[in-house]
């Protein structure tokens, strides 16, 4: 792989908070279809500096409160920061998946250039 080489996967999901209790982190998905070969990787916030804690404890939110609530956030890594995979000269798919939800596949040509 070039040093210089970044590849964006930018999304932005919706979700109800019940549906994402016991769920994994975003996964996406990178498929040489030359191959068939297909590799994963999931997104895992690695913020070294985490918000403050609350002033007052509050009690755990139980899934009869979290009936109601959406979340919503977008995301926007360089695909080969969650996903390693051999860069060659061919198309690959690319998608994601989240909390049962996938997004649309998109193709992506790669020529490298030796």
């Amino acid at each position: 792989m070039a040093d210089n080489m970044i590849v964006p996967v930018c999304g932005v999901y919706q979700a109800e908070m019940l549906s994402l209790i016991d769920t994994k982190p975003i996964r996406v998905v990178v498929k040489n279809l030359q191959s068939g070969h297909v590799e994963s990787g999931y997104l895992v916030d690695m913020d070294e500096s985490p918000s403050a804690p609350l002033p007052f404890p509050e009690d755990p939110l139980g899934p009869s409160s979290l009936a109601d609530m959406i979340i919503a956030s977008y995301f926007n890594p360089d695909i080969f920061n969650v996903v390693r995979f051999a860069v060659m000269s061919t198309v690959y798919e690319v998608y994601v998946e989240y909390a049962g939800m996938k997004s649309n596949t998109l193709r992506i040509e790669v020529s490298v250039k030796l």
